[in-house]
């Protein structure tokens, strides 16, 4: 018999103690729904069998659920124990499809839920079979389960029992299910478990977990996690022992194992990141999940290499379009239309001081404690956006507390910090307070190896402070586009699905990442239905549309699924206009909407190669950055479309503006990395190679500098020495960055250095072996490209204008690229090349009338 779960009570006499499970298999069919065919398994808490879903014709895995011993329990407890589950939507966490209950003979009504049927096999099973996972795998697994967390405790939800039975593999991705002992945050209305009481499993268990304290939070899953990685590297937990005693002790006394011990192929940042995740105090490990998830992220994209820290995720290279062009007439055009005519409006800087960090009473890290707040202070000094207090004028005070300083010396934020050693590394944690209020607004720390330059760990605190400024602006300027405090909350949780969507497409190739978008829409709908005149709420609306067409293009590209069921990028795209053209009609001056909009016809103009759309698009973008001079994303994308429109001294004047403009310099990387390419595309070999050192010594470890050296040399080189070091360095990018697509085209362009070398026969060898496995749709339109520039340094012209037709008749966005690119100078000047960038082949050319 099956009752609708929310409308049903628990029968009296099953609520008050524990309930065993069913001495007798469940068999037959519930309530005309599913059809039980054999018992899958149980353990202490359900048992699980194998059913089929006669209404959806699908196997399914049915949990009959029961108390748990010895707690109290109740209809709240298994209604929110169910609720949770079949709240939580995200790709790496096991759906409920249904739930109901069931009445068992003698045992009266039992609460139960459906979820899909998982072909493979848990994590714990996988482990039995093979002890230990290759290392890139593991930390694949982990990110997928990281990003599942920080998603869960966005939603106020704990998980408590995060271990290799409860993550399921499905094709290889991971799954985490058995929300069971799981609670909320504190600020939630109900508990799931008693709290008071230690819930979970002993060798993933964390010390506060363990310690029963009733004041968890995400951290407490990120320590699981923790014990579950080092399972995965090393073939067996951190902390073991023969008794649930001996194993509790550790976890609350001892350090894990020495990792690299028990695996000498695990590299150092390994290592760090692995030991944050299960320091004993939450305050030492990673802030959040993301924070984990972040760092594998990163550890997996360069090898195993850089050291713990925010993310910078790799964007697909952008192309640009340009030939050669003068400075010193950008300089005079600069000179006669911007500063005559526009007014600069700056804020006033925030006032940050830096106070002493901290480290133990007469331990040697005094020295780096005081070295490391006079060198962060002269770091943040140097950003225009901020007003920092000397650090002469608080050395006096060393030690002293907050109040005193903030009275002495008035300022928005306080940047302080402590300094403790852990084992051969030292524990660096930085806190950035609100000083009238003493409040901690954010937190982030970093394991140091001592052969760490000290400039190193300095960029990383800079990095934090400026980051965590501008996201504090960010979201306050938000805050006052949106009214009604209902639709804000909607808003806010729109922007996370969004960026759990882009990460799902981005990182993992996961198409429901879409239905993500789904969610993320419907939730801006409902908020525009509270707050109709935000001006926010459309522009989020129309931001989430243009990210559908992105990606839908992006995997479509990457990953060869122009077959699968994707979202059509042009109604993505007019959805997005739409938006943004009825704002601007009751808003007409407002900078975001017509920056976006440009953003978006530009984006038309790469894909369609219609002049309409990128002389609109030039318009809307010299329009808002008239209006906000401050603009850094408008003005980087004002670049991109005078580059597109052959505006070369416009295009680097607009990119040196950002770079000039932008907050607390926290988009450096990128733009930085874009005065490379237009310097690249210009011609400018000699400005290009300055900015690729600056980004490898300034942004040692962003994996937006990793290959600027191969693609200088692969523009400017004609020498076996460049070959070699480029073709070394290109190897060590395919270990490090899991994009096949990316590895190949910087393989084309150490074929063009050899071909320009002279050394024709391996030059076409090498490409080759490149581009053998990309027969057919898989070989992109970029590389195709990359496959004429090679045949026209080869002296194959007719080659080179096959490739092109073939390359412009899958993706019209390269004909821009096409026109103005100084390597394809000389083919330019072919009669036969307008036809070729209209997807016309010599072939086909010649034999019309």
């Amino acid at each position: 018999m099956l009752a609708p779960f929310a409308s049903r009570r628990y029968r009296q006499g099953t609520l008050g103690a524990h309930v065993d499970l069913p001495d007798t298999p469940l068999t037959g069919t519930i309530a005309d729904r599913y059809e039980i065919r054999r018992e899958a398994g149980r353990g202490g808490m359900a048992v699980v069998y194998l059913a089929w879903d006669l209404r959806h014709d699908r196997p399914v895995a049915l949990k009959v659920l029961h108390a748990e011993p010895g707690f109290p329990s109740g209809d709240a407890r298994f209604l929110r124990e169910i609720q949770i589950a079949a709240h939580l939507s995200h790709p790496n966490i096991l759906a409920v499809l249904d739930s109901g209950l069931v009445d068992i003979p003698g045992r009266g009504a039992l609460p139960f839920y459906v979820m899909p049927l998982v072909d493979g096999p848990n994590l714990a099973e996988r482990l039995a079979s093979e002890t230990r996972l290759p290392a890139d795998e593991a930390l694949r697994i982990a990110a997928e389960v990281a990003d599942a967390l920080y998603y869960a405790h966005n939603h106020g939800i704990i998980h408590r029992d995060i271990k290799p039975a409860n993550i399921l593999l499905q094709e290889g991705h991971a799954l985490v299910a058995d929300f069971g002992v799981a609670r909320e945050q504190e600020g939630g209305s109900t508990i799931v478990t008693t709290a008071g009481m230690a819930i979970g499993t002993v060798h993933y268990m964390s010390p506060e977990q363990l310690t029963a304290d009733p004041h968890l939070d995400g951290r407490s899953d990120v320590y699981g996690l923790g014990c579950v990685l080092f399972e995965m590297l090393a073939g067996e937990p951190p902390f073991p022992g023969s008794t649930h005693q001996e194993i509790c002790a550790r976890h609350l006394t001892e350090r894990p194992r020495d990792l690299r011990q028990l695996r000498p192929d695990v590299t150092s940042a390994m290592q760090q990141v692995v030991a944050r995740a299960l320091e004993k105090s939450p305050a030492d490990r990673f802030a959040s999940a993301a924070g984990f998830r972040d760092a594998l992220i990163r550890l997996r994209n360069t090898g195993g290499t850089v050291l713990s820290g925010s993310r910078e995720r790799r964007l697909p290279p952008v192309r640009l379009f340009a030939a050669a062009a003068v400075l010193l007439a950008a300089v005079l055009w600069w000179q006669r239309s911007q500063v005559t005519a526009r007014r600069e409006v700056r804020v006033s800087p925030m006032r940050i001081l830096v106070a002493n960090f901290q480290a133990p009473s007469g331990d040697s890290l005094d020295a780096l404690a005081d070295a490391v707040t006079e060198s962060l202070t002269d770091r943040l000094q140097a950003i225009p956006d901020l007003a920092v207090t000397a650090y002469a004028m608080i050395a006096p005070y060393r030690g002293a507390p907050l109040d005193t300083l903030r009275r002495r010396y008035p300022v928005d934020r306080v940047v302080t910090g402590t300094l403790a050693r852990r084992g051969d590394s030292t524990l660096v944690a930085a806190r950035l307070v609100d000083p009238a209020t003493g409040r901690q607004l954010q937190t982030s720390s970093w394991t140091v190896a001592s052969t760490t330059p000290t400039g190193a760990l300095i960029d990383a605190l800079s990095a934090f402070v400026r980051q965590e400024l501008w996201n504090e602006q960010q979201l306050a300027a938000r805050r006052t586009q949106v009214r009604d405090d209902s639709a804000w909350t909607l808003v806010e949780q729109a922007r996370a699905l969004r960026s759990q969507a882009d990460m799902a497409i981005t990182f993992r190739a996961d198409r429901h990442g879409f239905l993500t978008l789904d969610q993320a829409d419907s939730l801006l709908h409902h908020a525009l239905q509270r707050d109709g005149t935000s001006t926010l709420i459309p522009l989020e609306i129309a931001r989430t549309a243009d990210l559908r067409a992105y990606l839908a293009e992006y995997i479509s590209q990457r990953l060869d699924q122009k077959s699968a069921r994707l979202p059509d990028p042009a109604a993505a795209r007019a959805t997005a206009l739409a938006a943004l053209d009825r704002l601007l009609r009751d808003h007409p001056r407002n900078a975001e909407a017509l920056a976006l909009r440009g953003r978006i016809r530009l984006g038309l103009y790469r894909v369609k190669g219609e002049s309409s759309s990128l002389t609109s698009a030039v318009a809307d973008l010299e329009q808002a950055t008239t209006l906000d001079l401050q603009a850094v994303r408008s003005w980087r994308e004002l670049s991109r479309a005078y580059l597109m429109a052959g505006r070369y001294p416009e295009s680097m004047m607009a990119i040196e503006q950002a770079i000039k403009v932008d907050p607390f310099q926290v988009n450096q990387q990128e733009l930085l990395r874009g005065r490379f390419e237009i310097a690249l595309l210009v011609g400018d070999y000699a400005k290009a190679g300055s900015d690729c050192r600056t980004g490898l010594r300034n942004f040692r470890d962003d994996e937006r500098f990793i290959d600027c050296e191969v693609e200088l040399w692969g523009r400017s080189r004609s020498d076996r020495t460049s070959a070699t070091r480029a073709l070394a360095i290109t190897d060590s990018l395919a270990r490090a960055v899991d994009d096949p697509l990316f590895t190949a085209q910087r393989l084309l362009l150490v074929s063009a250095i050899l071909a320009r070398a002279g050394l024709g026969d391996s030059a076409d060898r090498l490409a080759a072996r490149v581009l053998a496995p990309l027969r057919g749709s898989s070989a992109s339109s970029p590389l195709l490209v990359e496959a004429a520039n090679l045949r026209l340094i080869r002296g194959q012209p007719d080659s080179a204008l096959v490739l092109i037709a073939e390359a412009t008749r899958r993706n019209p966005g390269e004909v821009p690229y096409l026109r103005n690119a100084p390597w394809f100078r000389t083919l330019r000047a072919d009669p036969r090349f307008a036809a070729a960038i209209g997807g016309i082949s010599p072939r086909e050319a010649a034999a019309r009338p």
